[in-house]
């Protein structure tokens, strides 16, 4: 794909997170729907995270992922460049529900690379940056140029989207 908004840097294996989604409480944390404007029909885990993006706290899941997280740093170090992990969150977008257009502002998005992980999508769910859209299939990582764009996400389809969103801090930008 040659864009500049989105680009695919390969694939991995998401069955053992996809096997662990059902047990985790998507209920006990609820600030980015009630304080991001579009996010109100998402649920959100935190693994890395901090609301105000000043100090990265490590939450109650991570433990349970840190195997994957290791492996993703691995495949991620070799094809963005060495860094560590900003955020890490699992994203669900409802059946039926956008994400409605916005724009990213402020660190972490200026000057580190986003990537996005389909944990569990349909064919019917768009990410769209500017005025490109992709189809993201499971286990497809993509990084995605969105600071200062205004980006969205519709899924038409019949099943919750559920994404790992990464922010990656350069250790030499």
């Amino acid at each position: 794909m040659t864009n500049n908004n989105f680009r695919f840097i390969g694939n991995f294996d998401v069955l053992n997170i996809v096997d662990r989604l059902k047990d985790l409480n998507w209920n006990y944390f609820t600030w980015r729907q009630e304080n991001r404007p579009g996010l109100k029909y998402t649920e959100t885990i935190p693994l890395i995270w901090e609301n105000n993006f000043k100090y990265y706290n490590a939450w109650e899941y991570l433990d349970s992922f840190k195997d994957e997280l290791e492996k993703l740093k691995v495949l991620i170090t070799e094809d963005v460049g060495p860094g560590d992990y900003i955020t890490a969150v699992f994203t669900k977008l409802y059946a039926g529900y956008d994400i409605s257009p916005h724009i990213d502002i402020g660190q972490p998005f200026r000057d580190n690379p986003r990537i996005h992980i389909p944990i569990v999508t349909n064919n019917d769910c768009l990410f769209t940056v500017g005025n490109e859209t992709v189809n993201m299939k499971v286990g497809e990582m993509w990084e995605i140029n969105n600071f200062n764009k205004v980006h969205s996400v519709h899924n038409r389809g019949v099943t919750d989207r559920v994404h790992l969103m990464i922010d990656w801090k350069l250790t030499n930008p």
